[in-house]
């Protein structure tokens, strides 16, 4: 019988391997959630969502990831997301 060697061919391709965890972020990744803010938690209202918006102690968020989101099924204006940001 002869014998067969066996061929690892992803080594032989010059394919660098990377392990993911090594780039994992190092910042907390926190959520903003909009909904609080909203007219009845599904209407925004400019007036009363800019003065809720300007209530807000933003210095909580500082050196984090902050994801905006709306956790209700609302229409919310693109504008309503850059005054936040």
């Amino acid at each position: 019988m002869t014998e067969e060697k066996f061929i690892n061919k992803a080594k032989a391709s010059g394919i660098i391997a990377l392990d993911l965890s090594d780039y994992r972020p190092t910042t907390e990744i926190v959520e903003l959630d909009i909904k609080d803010h909203l007219f009845m938690g599904i209407i925004v209202k400019e007036k009363e969502f800019k003065e809720s918006i300007a209530a807000v102690d933003f210095s909580v968020y500082n050196e984090k990831a902050v994801g905006i989101i709306c956790s209700t099924d609302a229409v919310i204006p693109p504008w309503a997301y850059m005054l936040i940001m």
